[in-house]
């Protein structure tokens, strides 16, 4: 008995790994990953939270960026509605003189 306890030490041994799990926490998401059992368990579920940590800082990073993209576009919206203000304002004065003409003028046109 003394003989197989020796050997059993260098045998190999089966490795149960238990689930591996992620918290996300920010200030607008929040949840946990569940990794199922198994040897890479560990190791993927470290590769997930590093790719969201990166994707959280780039996130992070590019906010002031969004924030000047939005007030220009909301600028160039503002002057893209006075323009069109603007034309309709120039085909109301068209109709109005188009209609103003008469008939011979309008046939001439």
């Amino acid at each position: 008995m003394l003989a197989f306890g020796t050997f059993s030490l260098a045998a190999p041994k089966k490795i149960r790994s238990g689930h591996a799990y992620v918290s996300i926490e920010g200030p607008e998401v929040n949840g946990v990953a569940v990794f199922p059992p198994g040897k890479n368990a560990g190791p993927v579920a470290f590769d997930f939270a590093a790719r969201i940590n990166a994707a959280a800082r780039h996130a992070e990073a590019s906010e002031k960026e969004r924030l000047v993209f939005v007030k220009s576009a909301k600028k160039e919206l503002k002057a893209a509605r006075r323009a069109t203000d603007d034309l309709d304002a120039i085909e109301i004065e068209y109709w109005r003189a188009i209609d103003a003409l008469t008939p011979e003028e309008k046939a001439d046109l």
